[in-house]
């Protein structure tokens, strides 16, 4: 039996479908996010090591809503929308 393989696992997110893209990428945030989380739930952090976690995160949730920004239908005025 041949062995499963993720077929995006060798493509870089230029390779991919947009979507596709955003999809992996946001998935695999969110799994990353959520180890290091319980990582960092069991470590006492500096004062220093905290601002650096949180200016990361502060990043990353701008990114993301940049993402949402994205899809999010705007309204039209023009039409009462």
């Amino acid at each position: 039996m041949p062995p499963i393989t993720d077929s995006t696992a060798d493509a870089g997110l230029d390779d991919i479908h947009p979507v596709a893209a955003v999809i992996l990428a946001c998935t695999r945030y969110a799994a990353h996010a959520g180890i290091l989380a319980n990582q960092l739930s069991e470590v006492e952090l500096t004062r220093d090591e905290r601002e650096q976690v949180l200016a990361a995160v502060s990043y990353a949730t701008t990114a993301s809503t940049d993402l949402i920004k994205a899809v999010t239908p705007r309204s039209d005025t023009g039409n009462g929308l």
